[in-house]
Order: C-alpha cells, then sequence, then structure tokens
C-alpha cells in the first residue's frame, strides 16, 4: 500500500508542476505566434 500512496503523491507533484508550468508555456506559444 506504501507504495501506491507514493505513486499517487509523485502524479500529484507531477501534475501540480505540470499545472504550475503550462500557463507560462500557453504564453510564450501565443507569443510567438
Amino acid at each position: 500500500m506504501k507504495k501506491v500512496f507514493l505513486c499517487v503523491l509523485a502524479v500529484a507533484l507531477l501534475s501540480g508542476l505540470v499545472a504550475c508550468a503550462q500557463p507560462t508555456v500557453s504564453g510564450e506559444v501565443i507569443k510567438s505566434e
């Protein structure tokens, strides 16, 4: 069960990082266009 919890935690952290980075990336894409 501990491994599952760690996997879920890792996924949550990764998705959090992606959510934080997404506005910046989309902003750069819009600017480049």
